[in-house]
């Protein structure tokens, strides 16, 4: 995972990470859904073309340039990275149906999406994070490129959403903000990405820490992206 030292010292291009997607390629997958969800399981499948996943898997397409590009700006461009459009579309719409049909609240449409990614294979798959579509259509990944993942589809979905980085423990979460109260103002909730877990659970890796590690202040948080929805109750499972 990338952090703001790792900027200058790794990078060695001119240009942020993106996808080249050939529009001559016409390929596409068949991306199968299905994991357990509320005493039911959750499936289906969507298809998506295969041109932006190639274009992510090519050479130099996570590169990082060498000076003033921070963590910030390196994970919001994985994952918002225009050609995914079609993946995000079709995955939320997906999602957005069976929310419809279960009546779902919006605190359960966040762990519906929460338990889709928990249910990806964990499997390290390289030293840099993947853009989502490859999480997706390869159906594995790491704690970075998990939590990437969540952070764009609740993005996406309009929430207040990013990931979190533990230089110390080399871990990565996913975030999303808090509803304010009286007690809690521009909090970000952790959520963890490579097991199954309650949203707000502690991390298993981080768990022996004595320091509360199921909420951090918004400057702790590498945003994705800053929509208006927020979690209502901090123990969705």
């Amino acid at each position: 995972m990338i952090t703001s030292s790792a900027v200058g010292m790794r990078g060695i291009q001119n240009t942020g990470p993106a996808i080249i997607a050939d529009p001559a390629d016409t390929s596409t997958a068949v991306v199968e859904i299905e994991f357990p969800f509320r005493e039911e399981i959750v499936s289906g499948e969507i298809t998506l073309h295969l041109a932006p996943y190639n274009g992510a898997k090519a050479e130099g397409s996570k590169s990082i340039p060498l000076f003033g590009y921070s963590p910030q700006k390196y994970y919001a461009a994985i994952a918002n990275d225009p050609a995914q459009d079609e993946m995000y579309a079709k995955l939320l719409g997906f999602f957005d149906g069976y929310s419809k049909e279960h009546d779902l609240t919006s605190d359960e449409y966040v762990e519906l999406l929460t338990t889709y990614v928990q249910n990806i294979p964990y499997k390290t798959v390289g030293a840099s994070v993947n853009f989502p579509i490859e999480t997706v259509i390869e159906n594995k990944g790491d704690c970075d490129d998990k939590s990437v993942l969540l952070a764009g589809l609740l993005a996406k979905s309009g929430y207040a959403a990013g990931v979190v980085v533990f230089s110390e423990e080399n871990h990565m979460t996913a975030a999303i903000k808090e509803a304010e109260s009286e007690q809690v103002i521009s909090n970000y909730v952790l959520i963890e990405t490579t097991r199954y877990a309650y949203i707000g659970e502690n991390a298993a890796v981080i768990r022996s820490r004595a320091r509360n590690r199921t909420r951090v202040r918004e400057d702790s948080v590498i945003l994705v992206g800053g929509g208006d929805g927020r979690l209502r109750s901090r123990l969705a499972g």
